[in-house]
């Protein structure tokens, strides 16, 4: 299992074949990324993970990109970003908060004209284009617990493309 402040190579191995097994599937779902003129293709993943408590406050609505670089960012030139943004949800109950997921991005006067949530279930892989603004909603049911799975952590993993 992967372990705060461990990086041995068992962890290594778990999280390159995770990436081995995601990138295809998002080159696949994501043709008009990778399928252009100029092909491009994955040359890193970036990934982390997370542990909340369930009964927390989510995860505040960001981009996935360099949020402290912004400032340097010529006028009319976007951030540099993944391509696609994925998370492995690595636990699940009824009473975890879902993932938020709208087509805002930062392109000036954006404003999300759709949004979709992605429940947790074990082994369910959310994939999405990495412009768009994305989070965690807070959980309203706080101070409840599923009993019945005895789960009080949202486990999730997630890798930029």
């Amino acid at each position: 299992p992967l372990q705060e402040g461990k990086d041995d190579e068992a962890t290594t191995k778990l999280i390159r074949e995770a990436a081995d097994f995601i990138v295809p599937l998002a080159e696949k779902s994501f043709p008009s990324f990778f399928k252009t003129k100029e092909p491009k293709k994955v040359a890193s993943v970036e990934w982390w993970a997370h542990s909340r408590n369930i009964s927390g406050g989510g995860h505040q609505l960001h981009y996935d990109l360099d949020e402290a670089g912004l400032a340097s960012v010529p006028e009319g030139q976007e951030p540099g970003h993944p391509l696609v943004s994925c998370v492995l949800y690595l636990s699940s109950s009824s009473s975890m908060p879902p993932t938020l997921v709208t087509d805002q991005h930062l392109e000036p006067d954006s404003v999300a004209s759709t949004a979709w949530l992605c429940r947790p279930s074990e082994n369910r892989l959310l994939m999405f284009n990495s412009r768009f603004l994305h989070g965690v909603v807070p959980n309203m049911n706080v101070g409840e617990s599923d009993s019945s799975s005895g789960k009080s952590s949202r486990l999730t993993l997630m890798f930029g493309l």
